[in-house]
């Protein structure tokens, strides 16, 4: 067995002190998403830190000592956290940097008695592929399937390779939203928290479909309700068979689709969000499509066929260019027509500066497949 399987197959046991054990326990992320067959143990220690309140220590396989700082930060998809260390580590799996900045996705809650995922995931040539697998529960956003989203869609960002995030459903429904049982009141201590927490992940998955590199296309194969819809909505491409539907029914069940309504009401206009939100009535997947909720209606027997036409254009093209205007496209949507302007002329001014740009121009000039080096590469100065 070589060194890095020999590491894989070895569980991962964490000790933590200091005032901040409680938010190291709610949150500590998965030391490799990329290998989710490792184990994380956290054991508490009561004692104070000799080190600043905002340390611990952690010690990893018994043969490496860390000390990591916890610091929180934010940008315009939200606050995140991420660790300082004083150890060299292997380059973390989310952007190819060592451990002395790994990034955390806030509320981003481990739960030590969590067995096996609620996805399922695989990629080739290119194309990520996460199927939502708990058909039996409708494929409900429940904590742990968000939280399985999250780690699938955040995976790698870094890696050249993939250009395309497809999610589906297992099953006839796509999605039917939250897990009511996780909304419930059962008069425990602090458990508004805990509704909080449930939404807050739910936010952090959205908002990390618009932070990815690469387009997240939805492929709907059936109903998508509530949070169901919010998913389908906050994806940036979403291809759907006739036979779907789409609907913001919470007020139905006394829990009005306030946040699910965020997406659909950026997606759609606004009298068309306003009448899905207080009736909760479904739309069709024809509907849907007239009203700007997806992008195009495709025969059932054809869903696979389409997803795949639509990867192989995204594929064609180069990655770093996409990255590019997919984030500019998120950005000027929240600005005023001029601001929008100003930031989009020096969006496009750099641009031409890019190896690939100009690698695009001279590949239409001289009628040849443009070369990419899906990099963010300038060219050299005269």
């Amino acid at each position: 067995m070589d060194k890095e399987s020999q590491t894989a197959s070895q569980s991962m046991e964490y000790n933590v002190c200091g005032k901040i054990a409680e938010i190291v326990v709610n949150r500590l992320e998965d030391i490799s998403t990329s290998r989710p067959q490792i184990k994380v143990q956290v054991k508490v220690e009561k004692q104070e830190s000799a080190l600043d309140d905002s340390w611990i220590g952690a010690t990893r396989d018994d043969t490496a000592t860390q000390q990591i700082k916890i610091e929180k930060k934010e940008d315009e998809f939200g606050e995140y956290e991420f660790a300082t260390s004083n150890v060299k580590d292997e380059p973390s799996s989310h952007n190819g940097s060592t451990s002395n900045q790994i990034p955390r996705i806030t509320n981003r809650f481990y739960s030590c008695q969590k067995t096996g995922k609620l996805t399922k995931l695989s990629e080739d040539n290119g194309v990520r592929k996460i199927v939502m697998a708990n058909p039996k529960t409708r494929n409900a956003l429940s904590v742990d399937m968000m939280e399985d989203l999250i780690d699938d869609v955040s995976l790698n960002w870094c890696d050249t390779n993939l250009r395309c995030i497809v999610i589906s459903g297992e099953g006839p429904v796509f999605s039917s939203g939250h897990n009511l049982k996780e909304l419930a009141l059962t008069g425990e201590k602090d458990e508004l928290a805990e509704k909080r927490r449930v939404f807050s992940i739910c936010a952090q998955l959205m908002k990390r479909i618009v932070a990815a590199p690469v387009p997240v296309i939805a492929s709907v194969n059936g109903p998508a309700f509530a949070a169901g819809c919010q998913l389908v909505a906050q994806c940036d491409i979403a291809l759907a068979t006739h036979s779907s539907s789409f609907a913001t029914p919470g007020s139905h069940f006394g829990i009005f689709c306030s946040t699910p309504g965020i997406p659909l009401a950026r997606a759609v206009p606004r009298k068309v969000a306003a009448h899905m939100l207080f009736t909760g009535k479904p739309i069709t997947a024809e509907q849907a499509a007239s009203y700007g909720l997806i992008s195009k209606v495709v025969a059932d027997d054809k869903l696979d066929e389409e997803i795949e036409a639509v990867c192989a254009s995204i594929k064609s093209q180069s990655r770093s260019i996409i990255e590019l205007g997919k984030r500019f496209f998120y950005q000027q949507l929240e600005l005023d027509l001029n601001s929008a302007y100003q930031l989009g002329t020096d969006v496009m001014t750099n641009n031409t500066k890019m190896a690939d740009g100009q690698e695009g121009i001279a590949g239409f000039a001289q009628k040849r497949k443009p070369v990419w080096k899906h990099n963010f590469d300038e060219i050299s100065s005269a």
